[in-house]
Formats: C-alpha cells, sequence, structure tokens
C-alpha cells in the first residue's frame, strides 16, 4: 500500500492513498476522535485516494490517534479470530 502527503499545514492536510477501503476507515476513525472535516475523493480508477483533513488543534495529533485507535480494533478482531 501507498501513502503519502501531498500538502500540509498546522490544521490541514491532503493525503493520498491507493486504496479506498483504507480512506474509509481512517475517514470514520477520524470522525470518532472529532475531526472538524475529512472527507476523500476519487476522480477516476487510474488515480489515487485524495483525503482532506482538517482539525482546528492540528492534523497530526488527531491522524496519530485515530490510526491508533484501528490498530487497536484490528488487533483485538485478529485475537477474537485466533
Amino acid at each position: 500500500m501507498h501513502i503519502s502527503v501531498v500538502q500540509k499545514s498546522k490544521h490541514e492536510a491532503t493525503i493520498s492513498l491507493d486504496s479506498v477501503t483504507v480512506a474509509e476507515v481512517l475517514r470514520v476513525a477520524l470522525y470518532e476522535q472529532g475531526v472538524d472535516f475529512a472527507a476523500w475523493k476519487k476522480e477516476h480508477y487510474s488515480k489515487p485516494v485524495l483525503m482532506i483533513v482538517r482539525h482546528a488543534d492540528g492534523v497530526q495529533k488527531i491522524i496519530n490517534a485515530a490510526v491508533g485507535q484501528i490498530t487497536k480494533q484490528t488487533e483485538l478482531l485478529v485475537k477474537e479470530l485466533k
């Protein structure tokens, strides 16, 4: 999987991802963390997904919290399936 930061400031970031599924999981997790705005778009099937994240307290902190939540949920699922 390929993820890269296209643009980043303290309160807004644009991220490029190659998976709609990962973008949607991240979007939901960001809203669960209280993000101000998170959305993704895919202009064409041959182009990557672009996700925009905005948060008044800074995007780095809220993205890290959302990824941490996804990691915990994934580890719990793996544990339950074993």
